[in-house]
């Protein structure tokens, strides 16, 4: 099995693929990655299995790079969403949107279970919940490929937090996948948000608002 197995890589890398930063795939080695890979074994004890899971080492490496992680509380809906957002900042795809140290993410864990052992801080509260419930609406729309949707599912949670790292990571890979190829049968075609939104409205039956978009493709938008 993948997962039982470390890979060496051409970059020189050897690791187990499950538990690998995007970046450790491509060579770049640095604490970060430890911190990466932490988050996985956190994911891991928190959800009972890790984020991803693939049949190669390349397609860990794609899912590792391009694919949401699934909130855990999706599997554990008692999670704490304080403790949820740092275990998902610790599998943030860029390193630089990580923790700078380990002690920056074990700290806020520790302080975290000490209030809610001592009753300073509850599990969730209303906010919180619905904060929660935003991100896994945004994850559900990632999963079926529905890009603007889960831009806009994560929109509330910046509006409630604009430095939260995951939500605006999530929303910039929203926005990346949104605009990439949409696939035709066996080949390709490259379309602008403006022809995508065109051809949805046609396939729902609003053909005013399909020849608007489709005209201004037309006028300069452009297929590519």
């Amino acid at each position: 099995r993948v997962d039982d197995q470390s890979w060496s890589f051409t970059a020189g890398v050897t690791g187990k693929p499950r538990y690998m930063s995007p970046e450790t795939f491509e060579g770049i080695i640095t604490q970060s990655c430890d911190i990466y890979a932490l988050g996985v074994i956190l994911y891991e004890l928190v959800a009972g299995r890790t984020p991803f899971e693939a049949g190669s080492s390349v397609g860990y490496y794609k899912l590792h790079r391009e694919q949401m992680v699934e909130p855990p509380s999706r599997a554990v809906p008692d999670l704490p969403w304080r403790l949820e957002s740092v275990l998902l900042r610790a599998l943030a795809k860029r390193s630089s949107n990580r923790y700078e140290r380990m002690d920056d993410l074990v700290e806020p864990l520790r302080l975290l279970q000490a209030l809610i052992r001592t009753g300073a801080v509850s599990l969730f509260t209303p906010s919180e919940r619905e904060l929660q419930a935003q991100f896994q609406a945004a994850y559900g729309h990632f999963a079926a490929g529905r890009w603007d949707a889960c831009a806009e599912a994560v929109k509330p949670i910046l509006d409630a937090d604009p430095d939260h790292v995951v939500a605006k990571e999530t929303l910039d890979l929203c926005q990346r996948k949104s605009a990439e190829p949409v696939q035709v049968g066996a080949g390709e075609l490259e379309v602008s948000t403006t022809m995508r939104r065109g051809l949805l409205y046609f396939v729902k039956g609003r053909f005013r608002e399909a020849k608007e978009h489709l005209h201004r493709v037309q006028s300069g938008d452009g297929i590519h």
